[in-house]
């Protein structure tokens, strides 16, 4: 595979998912407005997000579980499932049907970011399809959750007041 066109596409989609993830964390933590905003935004998730300094210690051990346990059902054995059903699915269809699972299951989040998360979960499919492994998209996964840590300051419902 390497230099192969396959590899080509990951390297670039593996490159350009880590800095679309990464720059407004890293935009976060050198501009307090940003991470105001992202204090504002996450205020009505704060049931869900680390505040406090031992919840934000968690944190790291939720994202990477998360990252290692959403890949294995929604990648792994999903896009697995969908071909060998009675039904058949070809790859493209079992990726597009895994994405809109991986979506809905995210729609706690809202409409918006649960679209968002189709497309997420489309492009780590691709990745999991071209290069066999799961690895990649378990870490950009874990990553994608970390950024919280950055974006989102510590104590953030007071800082959004």
């Amino acid at each position: 595979m390497p230099g192969s066109h396959a590899a080509m596409f990951v390297k670039g989609l593996t490159i350009g998912a880590l800095i679309a993830i990464m720059v407004p964390a890293i935009l976060a933590v050198w501009m307090k407005q940003i991470r105001a905003k992202a204090a504002v935004a996450a205020k009505k998730f704060s049931f869900l997000l680390p505040s406090t300094k031992e919840e934000r210690h968690w944190w790291w051990l939720v994202c990477i579980t998360a990252g290692i346990c959403e890949e294995i059902v929604y990648r792994g054995f999903l896009l697995h499932y969908f071909g060998v059903t009675p039904l058949h699915f070809s790859l493209s269809w079992a990726l597009v049907i895994s994405s809109l699972i991986f979506g809905i299951g995210h729609l706690y989040q809202g409409t918006v970011q649960a679209a968002s998360t189709v497309v997420i979960g489309f492009m780590l499919g691709a990745i999991f399809i071209v290069t066999g492994s799961l690895l990649l998209p378990i870490l950009i996964h874990a990553v994608m959750d970390l950024r919280v840590l950055l974006m989102v300051p510590a104590n953030f419902e007071d800082a959004a007041a």
